[in-house]
């Protein structure tokens, strides 16, 4: 079974990149010279906006790795290290703009289209940065995971370095935002863990759904028509929760543990394996068997997951 999300912090993390043979500052050195020659012999930027790409947090090589969605398994087009330290959560807006929560140095980094260095970097507040959200108007949600109820949900208005919003007492392992801007918080919980749905401007949720279903969720993304996807570590499973009624909709099982979910603009769903070090693919709306193709490359870890362009989470 693979392990929960690596929250390591100070001279620890650091003893553990160095290990896998890291560094917490630059390039790994089992990132391989091809992709970056793949990337120039085909005048493509790396990061590019443009048709499905899939990026994934190798947190033990400190870099984030952009994979052409087809073929799978295809080589890397390109890699990013610059700002990185142990990234895990990742997420895309709808501009393009890439966001790479990074628990080794408590920040968030955010590239623009194309880009391989940070534009701006998000500090004030964060303390294990594990998962990332952008909602419709650009506003950036961080949860700081620490568990037993210390950990927070952090919101940073559009372009902003200083929080609107901090959410304390929380056990936060994944977070995402509808298009309607409603929060969804994945919560582990010793007795009953739990995804709560907080409205628009709301510090208190509204709802709580998949208790009696969930013991250790470690991922969540929303579908187009607002269909809850929710990655269970214990079960390695995907349940899969209808939109406003939150009732149980189906499971799906993984071969390997999934732990974090994410749908591209073609609907299929990628999910990140953690420490197994692949990225496995789901067909259509998640509701197809899952797909016998997967991206390995240079991948030591995957334990966070995005696909450009993102497809528009529905209500």
């Amino acid at each position: 079974m693979a392990s929960h999300r690596p929250l390591f912090a100070g001279s620890v993390l650091l003893a553990l990149l160095a290990a896998a043979g890291c560094s917490a500052a630059g390039t790994s050195a089992v990132t391989p010279a091809a992709p970056q020659a793949f990337a120039r012999s085909h005048g493509r930027p790396i990061a590019a906006l443009g048709k499905n790409y899939v990026y994934v947090a190798d947190t033990y090589a400190n870099t984030v790795y952009v994979f052409p969605a087809r073929p799978a398994g295809a080589n890397p087009v390109g890699s990013i290290t610059s700002g990185l330290s142990a990234p895990q959560g990742l997420a895309i807006d709808a501009a393009g703009n890439l966001y790479v929560g990074n628990p080794g140095s408590a920040t968030v980094t955010i590239y623009p289209p194309g880009g391989t260095s940070p534009s701006l970097t998000l500090k004030q507040d964060l303390t294990v940065p594990a998962a990332v959200a952008v909602d419709a108007n650009g506003n950036v949600w961080v949860s700081n995971e620490e568990g037993s109820n210390l950990g927070s949900l952090v919101e940073f208005p559009k372009g902003s370095t200083t929080p609107s919003t901090v959410i304390n007492g929380l056990n936060p392992l994944g977070v995402a935002v509808d298009s309607k801007g409603n929060l969804y918080v994945e919560n582990e919980n010793a007795s009953a863990s739990f995804v709560s749905v907080y409205p628009p401007g709301a510090t208190k949720p509204s709802k709580k759904f998949g208790q009696g279903n969930l013991i250790s969720p470690e991922g969540i993304t929303i579908g187009p028509t607002g269909d809850v996807y929710v990655c269970d570590f214990y079960y390695a499973e995907l349940f899969i929760f209808k939109a406003k009624s939150y009732k149980l909709r189906k499971k799906v099982f993984v071969p390997e543990d999934g732990q974090v979910p994410t749908l591209s603009a073609t609907g299929r769903l990628y999910m990140g394996t953690g420490s197994q070090a692949v990225v496995s693919e789901i067909g259509r709306d998640g509701f197809g068997k899952v797909n016998n193709q997967w991206y390995f490359g240079p991948l030591l870890s995957s334990f966070g997951v995005a696909a450009d362009p993102a497809v528009a989470p529905g209500p």
